[in-house]
């Protein structure tokens, strides 16, 4: 649930302006509404300011994360077709297209290896977090991106 920025600074503290609710670093309690930046399931003390901290960088990975599958999909495409050039260059063994062909693999194996990690990345926010992100991270896709990009370095590296 993200609240407006008025209910947030009225039930939050002063000041609020982070678009996710205050959240105890060490037990995850949701602090709004509370007079004081201490945590009563678990005691922790903190600030308002730390608490709006860590609410804008999770906030701000939520975004960034929010299409991670859309990512992850588009660096299997990227990958598989530069298999696809890959293998037809080798086919084709003209040295001078077999460079330009390696050289180009090999970025777009870089790039795909990022888009599929992104996945992964999903699994490091706050469980809390994870309603924001519209689809479960799919894993299978991210995991057979990264083996394919992986697999084209490695060939690229021996050939």
């Amino acid at each position: 649930m993200v609240l407006s920025e008025s209910e947030l600074e009225h039930l939050s503290g002063p000041g609020w302006r982070a678009p996710l609710p205050p959240i105890c670093r060490a037990c995850g309690y949701n602090m709004t509404g509370l007079p004081a930046p201490r945590c009563p399931e678990c005691g922790t003390r903190t600030s308002w300011r730390d608490l709006d901290r860590r609410a804008r960088r999770v906030w701000f990975e939520v975004l960034r994360l929010r299409h991670a599958n859309q990512d992850a999909s588009a660096g299997l495409a990227f990958i598989g077709i530069a298999w696809v050039v890959r293998l037809v260059a080798a086919l084709l063994s003209w040295p001078s297209f077999e460079v330009l062909v390696t050289v180009l693999a090999l970025f777009t194996a870089v790039l795909s290896l990022l888009l599929g990690s992104q996945v992964f990345r999903i699994l490091r926010l706050p469980p809390w977090a994870h309603e924001h992100i519209s689809e479960p991270p799919n894993l299978p896709m991210g995991v057979a991106t990264m083996l394919l990009s992986v697999g084209l370095m490695i060939v690229c590296a021996v050939l």
